[in-house]
């Protein structure tokens, strides 16, 4: 799927509009690591690794910006 300068702003427009709650719900949800053994503990890190994952992606796609990658947004002294 590709992700464009549009798409970006009409999620930050959203965003902007709902208050920041997308990720202040999610970062709320974020589980705690409070297992009595090790194993506990390892499975609870990995699942609260995928949510955090998720909020560092949300957090990219609130500030992507294609532009350096796109050769026409060059200035003509820069060709």
């Amino acid at each position: 799927m590709d992700w464009t300068n549009s798409d970006a702003v009409k999620f930050r427009e959203y965003n902007k509009s709902a208050g920041d709650k997308v990720k202040k719900f999610l970062s709320a949800l974020v589980p705690k690591c409070d297992g009595n053994t090790i194993e506990q503990v390892a499975l609870q890190a990995k699942y609260k690794e995928g949510y955090e994952f998720a909020l560092s992606q949300i957090d990219f796609l609130l500030n992507f910006d294609d532009k350096e990658e796109d050769p026409s947004s060059g200035k003509f002294t820069d060709m």
